[in-house]
């Protein structure tokens, strides 16, 4: 067995209090002051992160991986702290199976028990320990010190709405700080996001919300963890689903529990037992984080989802909507918001666009774009998504544009075109189709009409052969 190393010594010395006088200023964390900072690292010394039976740790000497069995004191630690560890891979100098001195804390296979000093022990982030959870996406928080709100709004194209809703919760949050002293009552913040179909940077938004309570000392990590229902209740039946979101809210601890379609956490055309588990769990999750007396608060739940279908899912669970302290509306980007997202993206990968595309132009394209699919029926790209796939199908037609000129030079490799964003082959179908439809809307001429569909669609079927090269029957039209 390892060592055991006394974790006794002299306790750290209180902070000083602070009176009325030296209260820190409303904007003092929003500048990542030094008083603050010194607060922040003075907290993590006192009251480091902790830890629980279950939980997944590396020991720091070795780095061997196990699991938490036991915290607690121990006679043959001269009545310190131990942690009793069941390790991932059994140890060929011990024999310990969770007895040491006769004293005994765990039970585990030989050679697999360890005690050590809770210093000696390392936390493995839930979302990295769990191979249950390594399917989430977990977004890092970013830096406290450095991380501004206004300059991240202003670089976040379109979303007016839910800037001046996080502008507000920001203000709310600095003035309550003051406040609290005279109310005494400090609410444990969640939110709601309403958007009209995926691309509408509900990720981006979520990101901001962690950053800003992490700035604010909401929160103490800032991390973002997405899940819909499909990640959320993922092998779970009957009696599993709190446990499960057990699981997932250790994961999200300190950080943002991003719940992504959450109006499809419980289905309404059927009976879901199963869903009905998950939004029960949830509101216990949401009134355990809401008893706490103050701030940072254990986790922040964001509930996603499309407007009327997430409003639906609010009104019918009391328990969640009552726990939320904002709505945050996603609209969708206007065309011209579309082009500026276009453009970022183009450069963000390293392309570049002629001088020749314009706004305007760049922004008639993408009105075309959004034209076709949202008359196409079929749930085409919408928002950023849409973007990003006309980026995609630009570079595409632009592969093949370049490898015809056989261009060798940086420029012409990376630019991209008027043409490259055009589908000649899409347009001429689609202007077919329309005609075709104005036919149709003249009253009478049924002869005409029939050939002219018959003549439209034999040329058609001829231009797909010569397409797959195979030889025309012949004959004009």
């Amino acid at each position: 067995m390892g060592k055991v190393l006394s974790v006794g010594g002299p306790s750290p010395a209180p902070l000083p209090k602070r009176g009325p006088s030296s209260a820190p200023s409303l904007r003092e964390h929003s500048r990542g002051s030094p008083a603050s900072q010194a607060r922040e690292d003075a907290a993590a010394t006192i009251a480091p992160k902790a830890m629980y039976v279950g939980d997944r740790v590396k020991l720091k000497g070795s780095g061997r991986i196990g699991e938490v069995m036991y915290i607690g004191p121990a006679q043959f630690a001269g009545g310190d702290t131990v942690v009793g560890v069941k390790l991932d891979e059994k140890r060929s100098t011990s024999d310990c199976d969770g007895k040491y001195k006769d004293e005994r804390y765990f039970r585990c296979t030989p050679g697999f028990g360890i005690y050590q000093d809770k210093s000696e022990v390392e936390l493995i982030p839930h979302e990295q320990a769990d191979e249950d959870l390594k399917s989430f996406q977990v977004s890092p928080a970013p830096d406290a010190n450095s991380f501004d709100l206004d300059e991240e709004l202003e670089s976040l194209i379109g979303l007016s709405e839910a800037k001046l809703a996080l502008r507000h919760v920001r203000n709310f949050i600095e003035v309550h700080g003051r406040r609290k002293r005279v109310v005494g009552i400090t609410p444990a913040l969640h939110f709601s996001m309403t958007h009209g179909g995926p691309g509408s940077g509900t990720t981006t938004v979520a990101r901001l919300i962690g950053g800003l309570l992490r700035k604010l000392d909401v929160l103490t990590s800032g991390h973002v963890v997405e899940a819909s229902r499909k990640e959320l209740l993922a092998g779970c039946s009957g009696g599993d689903v709190e446990a499960r979101l057990r699981k997932v809210a250790r994961a999200a601890d300190g950080g943002v529990l991003l719940l992504k379609d959450a109006d499809g956490l419980k289905e309404t055309d059927k009976s879901d037992r199963i869903g009905e588990e998950a939004c029960l769990a949830i509101s216990r999750l949401l009134e355990g984080v809401r008893s706490a007396e103050d701030w940072p608060q254990r986790l922040c739940c964001v509930f996603a989802g499309k407007r009327s279908d997430l409003k639906r899912f609010l009104s019918e669970q009391p328990g969640i909507s009552g726990a939320v302290f904002s709505q945050l509306d996603l609209s969708d980007y206007s065309s011209m918001d579309l082009a500026r997202i276009l453009r970022r993206l183009v450069e963000e990968n390293k392309f570049q666009l002629s001088k020749a595309l314009t706004d305007e132009k760049l922004e008639a394209l993408v009105r075309r774009r959004m034209a076709r699919a949202g008359g196409s029926g079929d749930g085409g790209p919408k928002n950023v998504r849409l973007a990003k796939a006309m980026l995609d199908e630009a570079v595409s037609r632009q592969t093949d544009r370049v490898w015809a000129k056989e261009t060798l030079s940086f420029t012409g490799l990376t630019a991209l075109v008027e043409e490259d964003f055009v589908d000649r082959a899409r347009d001429q179908s689609d202007a077919a189709e329309a005609a075709l439809r104005k036919l149709d809307s003249v009253v009478g001429l049924r002869p005409v009409k029939d050939f002219v569909r018959s003549l439209y669609a034999q040329l058609h079927l001829e231009q797909q052969r010569r397409e797959l090269g195979i030889q025309a029957a012949g004959g004009g039209a």
